[in-house]
């Protein structure tokens, strides 16, 4: 059985928007989930998602062991170089508190722990990746990109008109649609969706 390796940078309480416990019963076994939160975070929602999905006591232990969860800097990844099917970072790099300088760190970490051919999906408000903004979001996602040998595939907004946006680019293309449907709903406009490709 060929196994999807998947890490997330930024979980935080929902990997993939869902609860910790509603994503342990729909992850495949064809999948091995990692998802990462910042070390200096306040919160221990890597810890307490850890414990949640070990608690899931129904669960086979195939699916229990295949999601981790883990404190680490997302500038610094302790995964060996070209391990991962699909990056994820949801809102995560959209943040505002977020700097350029992170961005572009995490980008090139993100495009080194891929594999060939894997992808990097990256999602946030439509504003953050706006051109009306100084150091625009994309602009930065884009001239790292260059050096970290990535190509863009998509650079889309998710919403009612476009809801297969990842459709046949992620292993969790359906959930993500669900989770982007509800935030797009709350944030009253559409989701920008930037997917870059490892060469």
């Amino acid at each position: 059985m060929n196994v999807v390796k998947v890490l997330e940078i930024g979980h935080g309480g929902v990997p993939m928007g869902r609860s910790v416990a509603a994503f342990a019963k729909i992850l495949p076994s064809s999948v091995e989930y990692h998802g990462i939160e910042q070390p200096n975070t306040s919160n221990t929602y890597s810890e307490i998602a850890q414990r949640i999905v070990q608690a899931e006591t129904h669960l086979p232990d195939l699916i229990r062991s295949n999601i981790r969860f883990h404190r680490m800097d997302a500038t610094s990844l302790t995964f060996e170089s070209g391990s991962f099917d699909e990056v994820h970072a949801h809102f995560f790099l959209s943040d505002p508190l977020v700097d350029s300088g992170l961005i572009r760190a995490t980008i090139g970490e993100s495009a080194r722990v891929l594999k060939t051919g894997g992808y990097l999906i990256l999602t946030g408000e439509v504003f953050f990746f706006s051109l009306e903004i100084t150091e625009a979001r994309d602009v930065v996602a884009l001239g790292a990109s260059v050096n970290a040998g990535l190509s863009l595939v998509l650079n889309s907004v998710f919403d009612a008109i476009n809801p297969g946006i990842l459709d046949g680019i992620s292993t969790f293309s359906q959930y993500i649609a669900e989770f982007l449907d509800l935030r797009s709903f709350e944030l009253l406009g559409g989701i920008q969706v930037l997917v870059f490709k490892k060469n």
